[in-house]
């Protein structure tokens, strides 16, 4: 739904929360770079990873700003400038929480649709163990159904 806008709303808050709360790290385990649609917003993530915990937020922006002359550093300062929403430390948890598996689902989703073309242009052989991937993805799709649902509190890894 974000694709003809020049943001992804989703994207950014989530980026936003991580930077803004440098202790929700470690509840981002299961956030995957491929879960960022946006090029500049998956780079940020990928800096965001690189510059490991134990950072503050000043510190962590720098790591992720580097040299400043490219296009994620120009993205980085737009989501620098956003207000971020008042919440409280369980709020921020669960918005993180929540914005991470509305990533992944929609990341499973394209997956999904993904193989819908490759099958109709090639239907797998079923015999040579092609289907791994689909009982994977599925069983994923499923895992991610149940956090949205609030039966499980995890973000697949």
């Amino acid at each position: 739904p974000f694709a003809k806008l020049d943001h992804d709303p989703m994207e950014e808050h989530c980026l936003q929360l991580l930077f803004g709360f440098p202790e929700l790290r470690e509840m981002a385990g299961g956030l995957r770079a491929e879960f960022f649609q946006r090029h500049e917003n998956r780079e940020i993530f990928a800096r965001w990873l690189d510059a490991g915990p134990g950072l503050g937020k000043d510190e962590i922006l720098a790591a992720v700003r580097r040299d400043g002359d490219d296009e994620v550093t120009g993205q980085l300062d737009l989501l620098s400038e956003k207000p971020l929403i008042p919440l409280d430390t369980n709020s921020r948890a669960a918005s993180l929480l929540e914005v991470a598996s509305r990533l992944e689902e929609r990341n499973l989703r394209n997956l999904k649709s993904e193989e819908v073309i490759r099958f109709a242009e090639s239907p797998p052989d079923l015999e040579d163990g092609e289907h791994d991937d689909i009982l994977r993805l599925n069983q994923q799709i499923k895992k991610n159904e149940g956090l949205r649902r609030g039966q499980v509190q995890e973000i697949s890894g």
